[in-house]
């Protein structure tokens, strides 16, 4: 493969006037812990890491965020740095706000077919391991009670190369949309890919079999139910009283699509498919954002 640097789309990053007062950036912050809170899922979106304080942000939690702050993501340009027998990529992708295309932050990610996970992997039987030369096996030791071992051999690099580009962009995407939602007081950076490597819930095991738990009661889902007939919906004269919030001081058609559209982004991002299904246990909070829409524009 061609250590050449293979430039997939470039473009300068613009610079950008949207500046963020205080209040809205706290703004900002306590949304980003809503949804956390409130749309995604631990296991799916997020998941703790052994070793890290805060948790992990995966690509699928990633692309709410993006959802949410009316956010896209374009690949920038990719780096092709494979040298020798290494496969490698670097990846930088622009974070880009929809309605006015700007460019609001960049992300960086890179991946190796040289990263432990990739460049090792089990032997498929005890035949294949004593047919590998001794330079390209190896018997590792992983931590559990009692530690144990596997016998592993040398992945191809060739056969994985896919695989290393595609996880140098999702560690891109995930970098960018930590810095574009100030999302990185709430999450750290993406170790999904770690995933089958340690143990997400445990910090006793290190690649090893799952730990075994009892089965325990499901926490009560924190998203609220759909409204029923019973008049769990808001009513129209709270309705209004939302979109009167959301529309003060709008300075015309566009900047009044350009709010509704955010508003309805939001909704759609906490399970919310129409504003006359707003349950009147949300109202409240959702109010507070459209305030924050008028405020700031849809940079709230």
């Amino acid at each position: 493969m061609s250590t050449d640097v293979v430039k997939v789309e470039s473009n300068a990053v613009a610079t950008h006037d949207i500046a963020l007062a205080a209040d809205s950036v706290l703004a900002r912050m306590r949304e980003v812990d809503h949804i956390k809170k409130n749309v995604m899922k631990k296991g799916v979106d997020y998941g703790k890491i052994p070793g890290c304080a805060k948790d992990s942000l995966w690509q699928s939690g990633a692309e709410k965020l993006l959802m949410a702050f009316v956010l896209s993501v374009e690949v920038a340009e990719v780096e092709d740095v494979s040298s020798g027998g290494e496969i490698r990529y670097r990846v930088k992708t622009n974070i880009i706000h929809r309605p006015s295309q700007q460019i609001i932050a960049q992300g960086v990610g890179e991946c190796s077919s040289s990263e432990d996970k990739y460049m090792w992997r089990e032997q498929v039987c005890q035949n294949e391991f004593e047919a590998t030369p001794e330079d390209k096996r190896r018997v590792k030791w992983f931590r559990g009670n009692p530690p144990y071992s596997k016998q592993q051999v040398r992945t191809d690099p060739a056969s994985i190369s896919n695989t290393i580009l595609t996880m140098a962009k999702k560690r891109s995407l995930i970098n960018g949309t930590r810095t574009a939602t100030a999302a990185s007081s709430v999450f750290t950076d993406g170790i999904e890919d770690l995933q089958g490597v340690i143990d997400i819930e445990s910090a006793d095991a290190e690649g090893g079999p799952p730990t075994i738990r009892p089965p325990q009661e499901k926490p009560k889902a924190k998203v609220q139910p759909a409204p029923t007939a019973g008049g769990a919906a808001i009513s129209d004269a709270q309705r209004k009283r939302m979109f009167a919030i959301l529309f003060k001081g709008a300075s015309g058609d566009d900047d009044r699509n350009t709010r509704a559209t955010a508003l309805k982004e939001h909704l759609s991002a906490i399970g919310i498919a129409d504003s006359k299904a707003i349950p009147k246990s949300q109202y409240e909070g959702i109010v507070e954002y459209a305030e924050e829409i008028a405020k700031g524009g849809d940079n709230a």
